[in-house]
């Protein structure tokens, strides 16, 4: 009895919570992920001249109409970019630790006055 109702509550889809945030990656389908602009330039370490080399989807924008269209990119594309600018992966994650680590810095900074070294 219990595992027939465990089973059914499972199929009802759950609501989100208002604090859950809606990911940046939108799926077509498991061959071609796409990836928003400004989520491939943070995760990635790109900038824009660097994402302009390459051909994006233009989407309408969910989170206001009057906006500007989403440029979705296909994350294996964006992913080739990232390895040929940053070598592999485990760089481009050392990077981005790294940006994060002297962002944190300067906000530390701002607090306290004090600047810390490199």
């Amino acid at each position: 009895m219990d595992l027939e109702i465990q089973q059914k509550l499972s199929v009802i889809p759950q609501k989100r919570r208002r604090s859950e945030k809606k990911t940046a990656v939108f799926k077509s389908s498991r061959r071609y992920e796409t990836i928003c602009k400004s989520w491939a330039m943070k995760m990635y370490c790109l900038t824009e001249k660097e994402l302009a080399e390459l051909r994006p989807d233009l989407a309408p924008n969910p989170y206001r109409v009057g906006m500007a269209p989403m440029m979705l990119y296909k994350k294996e594309e964006v992913e080739d970019l990232a390895v040929a600018k940053w070598g592999n992966m485990s760089h481009i994650i050392e990077e981005r630790h790294r940006r994060v680590l002297r962002q944190e810095n300067r906000m530390e900074s701002k607090i306290t006055g004090v600047r810390r070294r490199r």
